[in-house]
Parts: C-alpha cells; structure tokens; sequence
C-alpha cells in the first residue's frame, strides 16, 4: 500500500459531513515519514515555490532533521469539475470548468 520513501501510514474518519450509511468515510488522512525541510531545502521547497523568506522563518530551524508530514485529504467532495492541461512551448495553460 506504500513505496519506498512514500506514505508509511493511512486513516480515514467519518465526520458530521460523511454518507449517512457511514461506509463512506469523507477525510483520509496521509502520514509521510519527510517533510520540506528533510533535504534541506534543496528540492522539494523549490517544487513547491517556496519563499527563501518562508523557508528560512519556518524550516532552516528544523532543516535536515526527523520529521513527519500529515497530509489531510477530502473524499469526494460536492464540488465537481474538470481541470484541463494544454501545453504550448514556454506557455502553460490551466482552465477550470464546473460540471453540471
């Protein structure tokens, strides 16, 4: 259920929001063994467009120690939609579009 270097652990919660029959849990919860600081801001704070600013306020104090990340994530959400991806060379472009 995990890769190297990937999530160590899973959790699902059924919260007020949840489907009445309660097999359908709304909130899934990640638990990943790293976080931005644990190489010591040499990728990951890039890929995510993080400030030196912030990263210097918030992760240079921890940088390369054990940490460990908790990833909330929403299931199945009201919302729905579609997120569209077209490439054109030194161009990206997103559009959004809301579904009936």
């Amino acid at each position: 259920m995990t890769t190297l270097g990937g999530v160590e652990g899973l959790a699902f919660i059924n919260t007020k929001y949840a489907n009445e029959s309660g097999d359908w849990p709304d909130i899934q919860f990640h638990f990943a063994p790293a976080s931005i600081n644990s190489d010591d801001g040499v990728r990951v704070r890039k890929i995510l467009g993080i400030t030196d600013k912030l990263y210097d306020a918030v992760y240079r104090p921890i940088a390369n120690r054990d940490t460990w990340t908790l990833l909330p994530l929403l299931l199945r959400p009201y919302s729905r939609g579609e997120v569209a991806a077209r490439y054109i060379p030194g161009f990206s472009f997103f559009t959004l579009s809301k579904l009936q």
